[in-house]
């Protein structure tokens, strides 16, 4: 019989072997020429603790982020902006 896999563990911060993709848009919109360079096709993989540049865009302003994720088990603890 073929085993189940079980969902993330929560409790457990993303690591190598625990990887996430995170989908990024900006204004209800996926981030397209503003993404940063951790952004291909309007998706973050997020593997280590580290920082992630998820939008360089030079539209200044005020915006609306989004990250969706499809997953339980992703921590972030820091975001910046500017």
């Amino acid at each position: 019989m073929p085993s189940i896999p079980s969902a993330p563990d929560p409790s457990k911060p993303v690591s190598a072997g625990n990887s996430t993709n995170v989908s990024v848009m900006v204004d209800g919109r996926p981030v397209g020429d503003s993404a940063g360079p951790d952004v291909s096709g309007g998706v973050a993989m997020v593997k280590d603790e580290q920082l992630y540049q998820l939008v360089a865009g030079k539209d200044y302003g005020e915006h609306t982020l989004e990250l969706e994720i499809p997953q339980p088990g992703l921590r972030a603890y820091t975001f910046t902006f500017g």
